[in-house]
């Protein structure tokens, strides 16, 4: 499963009275009756421009769990969600509807705990009801598609229900709760499962008390907490840790604890322990609801996060910090009502989820794009309605319908994506959402205006391109005149808060014998800061530059960089090997004959081993993870073949025919790239292989339209980006998608985006895996910090691995028993109408490896074996000449066989 954790439910008749609203529904996953599917609602396919998550379940939800592929299990009192009639247990897509591809129906089994298995399989644990006989406790195995797995054992009841249920990396299962025999034999509230079902005989370490939670470590060992006071023999107040067999940890230790009870753990990468729970005392230092323990059980007096109420549940983000939802409504000294977030000092995030739920949260569960699911007795998330279930975007809002255009935006013309999920747009606009603007807007994650930047930033228009930097300067092109009340024309920057950064000034100026006024069409940045710009435009800062150029990061133009294109050019993009491509509409570069696309060396010279032939012009390019290119534009012919608008190409530039997409009407203006090879494409087609495609489509790998994706806009549709979890923000010219009121600029479903980093190999090695609808990269680096973010330092460039969507960097000697974080940035493989890359993403993750001991060599004194084989081979090459003499060849033969066998013997010696 995607946290490789447990799913754990508290009885209420042992919650405390501070917790109101509850009932006899379980804490977390609790409560839960068979869920059986009756009709699924049709809406919310991928491509909807209805984008908001609002699963509305018309009773309460009790626990949602995260599977890897980003799907929703949910529990809970409800009959209907998602659109769809359920009964209490169903699985969700990221578009928080009934998964048609899930069907579990045992009315019989009512569910508290759930575990997803490393092969999709999922454990399933609670309580049965014989209509012949008592009610039970029971744990089975149920398939990936819901169905019971018929080689997980039938005989597996106990005589009172069962709270909990992990998996080992083994495959033996774990399951705690309130009983006291599995299958008629004495196991107190805690037993171990072989993979098979069956009891294992080997493990009973006994409770006094419920186990109520339970986490497998990586070591083998075992986390369980609940409400016992011993366990395995040992005193042990709510948490202990046991050993693989059972026995008691003894190096793990923690002091009393004052409270009823712990409800929820979680283990740091440090082996510290997050614990939450209803308590206000551990050991005599003060801890009300949530704690830090050492790996020794002592309290971590550093940390003190100081709730002023119960934590029900604490998910780890992959950075350290911890976010927690309870009953509570100040953290750290600051207002945060039943959710908050605090950093990995435990010190609170005032800017997230500032106004908080309406009522408690029972669970908090973190999906792989990093948005935020909770669940509880709650009817509004920050001021918005969300009945039991809502989902956040990562900056701590909630996630609502993005629709902030209106009639006073005629056109977009530009977006890219920054690192933090907002997204940049440029057009003809001056009022969004309420708000007024000045050409340019910066939307937060939950669509609305970011009012700080929008009352510095302004800029004329129109605006072709923008890409986004490193340190968050915003880099503009286009035919503008002014940004700000800066003289800057054409080509400007501004700082992250808006304002104008003065110190960028290239002047851009054109032939007039050529053409009237410069125009810049494409922007790409380079991993060294270096800028290149194509267009339409002759000099730079008085220096004859024919339509491309690259400035250094200061603005200066680059002396040692003159391709000389002889027309414009309309989009570039930099490669892994630092070569760049370039579109457009031009005959020759640098005096030789290659029209419409050509691939530069890094210094500006045109690689001649890249030869494509295609008739028209390239207004947009896209990398295939393995190195093939997209080019979209208007042609009709490749290599002399007939294919329109779009095609696939070798890395030598000819024509890729496995790949022949039928484009019908009009080009592609802009595409984005899939981790998972898709592409998506706008412009002003209507049809793809004789499907009705309107200005936007989906298309695999192998050239054809996604059947689950028919999204349609009215008009043109002209630029795209996909935001980090995988949604696709688009700009144009259209006024509805859908038949859904959407002047200019929408943002749509688009299924489920996956990524995860990591250390490889001991520390030696970083990992960055990308899958789903997640954005693939052209590029991408990786930074260390030791200080939790304060300062970064360079590892170095990452490698694709070959015919994937991951990155990773190899050579490294990370710390050793250190927290430290690892930052990877990359650039978008989505060239949104203005060139590849502009937009940037970036994800962090908070690491700690263990002492790597390396054997010492094992010396051996071979020398007395040696001596023994130097006297045999001796002996047996005088028994050979003696043969030789008497004419024996069959002996000769038997002899210098056994020669050899003593020759290798010695050798390995």
């Amino acid at each position: 499963m995607w946290r490789n954790r447990r799913i754990f439910h508290v009885s209420l008749d042992r919650f405390p009275h501070s917790m109101p609203g509850m009932n006899r529904s379980r804490i977390l996953l609790a409560g839960m009756s068979a869920m059986v599917l009756l009709f699924p609602r049709p809406g919310h396919a991928d491509g909807d421009p209805v984008d908001t998550w609002d699963p509305n379940p018309n009773a309460s939800v009790n626990a949602v769990e995260v599977q890897a592929d980003g799907k929703l299990l949910v529990s809970g009192n409800f009959t209907t969600i998602g659109g769809g009639s359920s009964v209490q247990l169903q699985r969700l897509t990221n578009e928080g509807v009934p998964d048609p591809d899930f069907f579990f129906n045992d009315s019989q089994f009512t569910v508290n705990a759930i575990f997803e298995q490393e092969d999709g399989k999922i454990l399933i644990a609670g309580e049965y009801f014989d209509f012949m006989g008592p009610t039970v406790g029971r744990v089975d195995r149920l398939l990936p598609s819901g169905g019971f797995d018929n080689t997980f054992s039938s005989n597996t009841d106990t005589n009172v229900e069962i709270l909990a249920v992990a998996a080992q990396a083994d495959g033996k299962v774990l399951i705690g709760g309130e009983f006291t025999e599995f299958e008629g034999t004495a196991r107190d509230r805690i037993a171990r499962l072989d993979a098979d079902g069956n009891l294992d005989a080997t493990f009973n370490p006994g409770a006094d008390d419920d186990v109520t939670g339970i986490l497998p470590l990586a070591d083998g060992r075992i986390l369980v907490w609940g409400d016992f006071a011993t366990i395995a023999g040992a005193a042990r107040d709510f948490v202990a840790i046991l050993n693989e067999d059972g026995t008691i940890d003894t190096s793990f230790d923690p002091p009393a604890f004052t409270g009823n009870r712990v409800l929820d753990c979680e283990v740091q990468p440090d082996g510290k322990i997050l614990v939450g729970g209803d308590f206000t005392d551990i050991g005599g230092a003060a801890r009300t609801g949530i704690a830090r323990l050492n790996t020794d059980g002592s309290v971590d007096l550093g940390y003190d996060p100081g709730s002023d109420g119960g934590v029900l549940s604490i998910e780890l983000q992959p950075d350290g910090a911890a976010i927690f939802g309870g009953n509570f409504s100040t953290t750290g000294g600051g207002t945060a009502n039943n959710f908050a977030r605090v950093d990995v000092d435990g010190n609170l995030d005032m800017d997230f989820a500032p106004v908080g739920t309406s009522s408690f949260v029972r669970e908090v569960a973190i999906q792989p794009d990093g948005k935020i699911v909770v669940s509880g007795d709650f009817v509004s998330a920050e001021g918005v309605t969300r009945i039991y279930l809502a989902r956040y975007n990562s900056d701590g809002s909630v996630e609502e319908e993005l629709n902030p255009m209106s009639n006073n935006v005629s056109q977009v013309t530009a977006l890219a994506i920054q690192p933090d999920g907002k997204t940049v747009i440029t057009g003809a606009m001056n009022e969004v959402d309420g708000e007024v603007v000045n050409g340019i807007v910066r939307l937060n994650q939950n669509g609305s205006v970011d009012t700080d930047f929008a009352a510095n930033a302004s800029v004329g228009v129109p605006v072709n391109a923008i890409a986004i930097q490193e340190d968050g300067k915003i880099v503009l092109g286009g035919e503008f005149f002014g940004i700000g009340f800066e003289d800057q024309n054409d080509l400007g920057r501004l700082n992250g808060d808006g304002t104008v950064d003065v110190d960028f000034d290239p002047l851009i100026e054109s032939d007039t014998m050529i053409v009237s006024n410069p125009e810049i069409e494409a922007l790409a940045i380079q991993p060294d800061g270096k800028i290149i710009v194509g267009g339409h435009f002759h000099f730079v800062d008085s220096v004859r530059r024919n339509n491309i150029a690259r400035l250094n990061a200061d603005s200066s133009l680059d002396a040692s960089f003159d391709p000389n294109a002889d027309d414009e050019i309309r989009t570039v993009m930099v490669l892994e090997n630092g070569q760049i491509l370039i579109g457009g509409a031009f005959d020759n570069v640098g005096g030789s004959p290659q029209a419409n696309l050509a691939r530069l060396n890094s210094d500006g010279t045109l690689d001649t081993t890249f030869t494509p032939d295609i008739d028209g012009s390239i207004f947009t390019l896209a990398m295939h993870n393995d190195g093939r290119i997209y080019a979209g534009g208007f042609f009709d012919v490749v290599d002399g073949m007939e294919q329109e608008f779009i095609c696939r190409l070798h890395m030598d530039g000819s024509f890729d025919m496995t790949y022949t997409p039928i484009i019908e009407s009009l080009e592609i203006g802009a595409m984005a790239a899939q981790a998972n090879g898709d592409l998506v494409m706008v412009g002003r087609f209507d049809m793809i292989n004789g499907l009705t495609r309107d200005k936007i489509a989906r298309v695999n790998k192998n050239g054809l339209a996604d059947l689950d994706f028919a999204s349609s806009a009215n008009i043109n549709v002209n630029y795209t980006a996909l935001t980090p979890c995988g949604k696709i923000m688009i700009g144009g010219q259209f006024t509805s998608i859908d038949s859904e009121s959407r002047p200019r600029f929408a943002r749509l479903t688009n299924g489920s985006a996956v990524q995860s980093l990591d250390y490889m190999d001991n520390g030696t090695a970083v990992k960055w895996s990308r899958g789903g609808t997640s954005p693939d990269l052209i590029s991408a680096k990786f930074e260390i910090s030791s200080d939790n973010g304060m300062t970064w330092s360079a590892l170095g460039a990452g490698s694709r691995i070959s015919g994937t969507s991951d990155w990773e960097l190899t050579g490294l000697v990370l710390p050793e028993q250190q927290n430290f974080l690892v930052r990877a940035m990359g650039r978008a493989n989505t060239d949104s109408g203005g060139g590849v890359g502009g937009s940037l993403y970036e994800t962090t993750k908070l690491m700690w490896i263990e002492d790597v001991i390396v054997p010492a060599p094992v010396v051996v004194d071979n020398s007395a074996a040696i001596a023994v084989l130097q006297r045999k081979i001796k002996r047996v090459k005088s028994a050979i000449k003696r043969a030789r003499k008497s004419g024996n060849r069959n002996k000769i033969r038997r002899l210098k066989k056994k020669f050899r066998k003593f020759r290798v013997r010695l050798r390995l010696l």
